[in-house]
């Protein structure tokens, strides 16, 4: 890694270094800053962070629970998928995205559901300035809005891991992309706009149906502008 580009942003010191480590290594992960398979050491973090290595020890060994950072020996390197982990890890991320669907729609206030319906028109609002980027980070808010609804902290620790694995993939297929598809996004605009529906309508299985296989369809989008290699994903 570079002394002069860090993939790694430095934080301000507070007493929640390890928290903030912990968010920053990730961010550099999912973003595609720090590689798959990239060797990382707690000093050279330490020194990008500018922290010392005490927190980003602690970082470590909370991205290494969620899977993003393995041990080879007594090295540590960026985690890498094999094609059939991916494809397993991708039906994984449906199936929790479409729990927490189907909660959303048992449990949801009105409240909290106006905040689905605000994020989604922001969301839409972003799309039509930032076609190419909101493929990524476009919908992330309505997605957010949904998974708040539960209450289950093992939940949200899943989903967390599932979809730091996706977005790392979807980083890499988004570079390899040529150009924005306009009746893709269409489509998914209007498979949020269903999901919306079904947990406005309090129908929890049309709202775990839509999600799941929302998330597989993007998944396979981006499995398709990734190219070689293509992990097969079978609902």
């Amino acid at each position: 890694m570079s002394r002069t580009a860090s993939p790694v942003r430095a934080i301000a010191p507070t007493a929640a270094l390890a928290d903030q480590a912990f968010h920053a290594i990730r961010d550099a992960i999912t973003s595609g800053r720090l590689a798959a398979g990239q060797a990382v050491t707690e000093r050279s973090l330490a020194v990008f962070l500018n922290v010392s290595p005490t927190p980003v020890r602690e970082a470590l060994r909370q991205l290494e629970h969620e899977g993003l950072i393995e041990r080879v020996g007594r090295d540590r390197r960026v985690s890498s998928l094999a094609d059939a982990a991916y494809a397993d890890m991708i039906l994984i991320h449906a199936a929790l995205r479409g729990l927490s669907a189907r909660i959303a729609a048992e449990r949801a206030t009105e409240g909290q559901i106006d905040r689905m319906r605000v994020a989604l028109r922001e969301a839409e609002a972003m799309r039509k300035r930032s076609p190419k980027n909101s493929a990524t980070a476009g919908f992330r808010a309505f997605h957010a809005a949904i998974e708040a609804v539960s209450q289950a902290q093992l939940l949200g620790s899943f989903l967390a891991t599932t979809e730091a694995f996706d977005d790392a993939y979807k980083v890499r297929a988004l570079n390899a992309q040529k150009a924005v598809d306009p009746k893709g996004l269409d489509r998914r605009v209007n498979q949020h706009r269903g999901i919306l529906k079904a947990i406005e309508a309090r129908n929890p299985d049309l709202a775990e149906r839509l999600m799941r296989e929302h998330t597989l369809n993007v998944s396979r989008t981006y499995i398709a502008y990734a190219g070689s290699p293509r992990p097969k994903v079978v609902p």
